[in-house]
């Protein structure tokens, strides 16, 4: 199903960041105050990366998306933001896609089905 973006222009892919749930987060970003779904990452100025490997010398980074999940989002939240209008897509006929991606242990699985130990058979 095809929504129109905000240039009135056809969108029929959707960016989404869930951003995972830290007891010590970096810091090192933050959402735009006026733009809510632009994240900012700023890197301090003497930042000293783990390994001699990567020289980052730029130290900020923009990122947009069609919307950004907070760390306080449940797993509901989640599915009424993203997952409701595949179903819902879906059930009408329309092909429909989630797809997660991210590093190993970031979260994804999590984002897709939640707790484990919640699950009801």
């Amino acid at each position: 199903k095809s929504d129109l973006n905000e240039n009135g222009g056809d969108s029929n892919i959707q960016t989404f960041l869930r951003i995972r749930p830290s007891k010590s987060p970096s810091g090192y970003f933050r959402i735009d105050d006026i733009h809510q779904s632009s994240l900012h990452f700023n890197l301090p100025e003497n930042y000293k990366p783990a390994s001699d490997y990567v020289n980052n010398t730029k130290l900020h980074h923009s990122f947009h998306f069609h919307g950004i999940i907070p760390m306080t989002s449940t797993q509901d939240d989640v599915f009424k933001r993203v997952g409701a209008d595949a179903v819902r897509n879906a059930i009408e006929g329309y092909n429909s896609t989630i797809f997660a991606y991210g590093q190993t242990g970031s979260g994804k699985t999590y984002t897709l089905t939640g707790e484990g130990e919640k699950y009801v058979n």
